[in-house]
């Protein structure tokens, strides 16, 4: 997946991140947003790799003073890293600024005030 950061995956669709890290994987998937076994965040463990899908989602939170506020209606990205639970740092495209390329952004599952997330295991 580091191979990826910076670089355009597939399209450049956030969906196309996660269907080249289920293909090279091997996994088993559905071909569409199913993208393996559906994890409960509130009991499961989430681990790097698994994938994350937004509906309707809408994030709110304050760093360093400022205010900020991120909105994706329908939109795909991996688990980078787990840095505790229910705080993540993400890998996606086509999102913000940088468009077409894979970028790392944090996530705090605390700071959504909208919409609906899906977290996913890859199977083989």
């Amino acid at each position: 997946m580091s191979s990826t950061i910076n670089r355009k995956s597939g399209n450049g669709s956030c969906w196309a991140l996660a269907e080249g890290a289920l293909n090279k994987a091997g996994a088993t998937w559905d071909g569409g947003y199913e993208f393996g076994l559906l994890v409960d965040t509130a009991t499961d463990c989430i681990y790097p790799g698994d994938i994350i899908q937004f509906e309707g989602v809408e994030i709110r939170y304050s760093k360093n003073g400022s205010r900020y506020e991120e909105h994706m209606e329908h939109h795909t990205a991996i688990i980078y890293k787990v840095i505790g639970k229910g705080n993540y740092e993400l890998a996606h495209q086509n999102f913000g600024r940088n468009n077409k390329k894979v970028i790392l952004s944090p996530l705090e599952l605390k700071n959504i005030t909208r919409g609906r997330i899906f977290i996913y295991r890859p199977t083989q």
